[in-house]
């Protein structure tokens, strides 16, 4: 795939196919591990979407990671602290914390903070840990 000139719809199409030919490669050699060397279509089919359901995905954030602020903003977010607090601890403005919250927002599609954290922690910007 040739990045020169690439534009948002063109990569995820691309690799949205990719990632349709892993799973169909998987779930083939999958089917073989349990020995059906010679599944049907449907056979394949099923567990080509039964794999993509499971499968735990991260997000296509063309945008990048999170920043280490962002990062920071929700990991306070998570340990209960308001933006008030948030923006004392870091020095900051209650308005730019309230920015890179919208940043987290963005980056991570969500609506609110109790997802952000969520997701935050299924693709790992915050671990369990930290938490």
């Amino acid at each position: 795939m040739d990045s020169s000139n690439i534009n948002k719809q063109d990569f995820v199409n691309y690799h949205s196919t990719k990632q349709k030919q892993f799973f169909k490669v998987f779930a083939r050699d999958y089917l073989a591990y349990l020995g059906n060397p010679n599944p049907t279509n449907k056979q394949l089919a099923e567990v080509q979407t039964l794999l993509s359901q499971s499968w735990v995905q991260r997000p296509l954030c063309l945008d990048g990671r999170l920043t280490s602020r962002e990062q920071q903003c929700l990991y306070l977010s998570s340990q209960g602290k308001s933006m008030k607090e948030i923006a004392l601890f870091l020095n900051l403005s209650e308005r730019q914390v309230g920015h890179h919250r919208n940043n987290i927002f963005q980056k991570l599609e969500c609506k609110n903070i109790a997802e952000a954290i969520a997701k935050g922690l299924r693709y790992g910007e915050l671990r369990p840990v930290d938490i």
